[in-house]
């Protein structure tokens, strides 16, 4: 889902236009808010009891805040005989992100309290260059990470008066669609607000689908369509097994499997920065 800022990520926006409050930010969030309630039908509710039941079908309230730290590892990874895992503490959403090809070098992300940077490492998992990350890599890294942890997160925006949490009626499938804005986890670098539809199963509850404007990085301003497919059980909770990622219309979505480790802790050297063998550089 990530790929290395350093190689492949555009230069970042100037640092005041991602930290600018007021009333700047909110019309960054309401410009994301477009045709994507096209097609809903009424039965507008109360947004709250949809993310109750959602949580409960999860495995309930408890369930979810005994969860530290969770790791989600996608099979395959973005291309062939690469590796992705995405290691999370709920606790400051803070992130660490690992990418491995066969022979296990690879990088890392990290998002963490005052925390941005990228690290490569080799095959034998030593630090060989450090960077901190553009504010708009570190946003877009917090995006990512926010999209694909959507399902935890929904106790956090349950929570928040800040989420302006919004009914705005049911899908052509039934699934009630709540709109929600998104706020950056306390201490990280770099993230702004941005707005999501949550779209959740008439059935079970369950989150189904989370869907948006893309606010930054190379494809800003596509329609993302993110489903929460298969749920399963991991630990105490029914978690989504396949993740459908469609960007645009015009672009066949792509599905992966994905697996879950829910620890009762995540080890905090996880989100250190490396101290290098060599000086830094190329």
């Amino acid at each position: 889902m990530l790929r290395s800022p350093r190689r492949s990520l555009p230069l970042a926006l100037a640092v005041g236009l991602l930290t600018t409050g007021g009333v700047l930010v909110a019309d960054r969030v309401q410009a994301q808010d477009d045709e994507l309630d096209e097609g809903l039908e009424g039965g507008q509710g109360e947004p709250r009891q949809v993310l109750q039941r959602a949580i409960e079908a999860m495995g309930g309230a408890d369930a979810l805040k005994a969860v530290v730290g969770a790791a989600l590892t996608f099979d395959g990874g973005a291309d062939a005989g690469v590796s992705e895992r995405h290691t999370l503490r709920l606790d400051g959403r803070q992130l660490h992100y690992a990418s491995r090809d066969a022979g296990g070098a690879g990088f890392d992300v990290v998002l963490a309290r005052g925390a941005a940077f990228l690290c490569d490492r080799g095959p034998d998992g030593q630090a060989t260059y450090v960077e901190d990350l553009a504010p708009e890599d570190a946003r877009e890294a917090a995006y990512e990470r926010d999209m694909l942890f959507m399902p935890l997160l929904l106790p956090s925006l349950l929570a928040d008066p800040r989420a302006a949490l919004e009914h705005k009626g049911k899908s052509s499938q039934g699934e009630a669609v709540i709109k929600a804005v998104v706020h950056p986890a306390e201490g990280n670098p770099g993230a702004t607000p941005f707005l999501v539809r949550l779209r959740f199963d008439p059935t079970s509850g369950l989150l189904t689908t989370a869907m948006g404007t893309i606010p930054c990085g190379a494809d800003q301003g596509r329609k993302r369509y993110l489903g929460f497919l298969e749920p399963k059980r991991a630990g105490r909770l029914l978690l989504p097994h396949r993740y459908a990622d469609q960007r645009s219309k015009d672009v066949a979505p792509r599905e992966v499997a994905v697996a879950w480790a829910l620890d009762a802790a995540v080890e905090p050297a996880l989100f250190q920065r490396p101290t290098l063998l060599r000086k830094e550089g190329r």
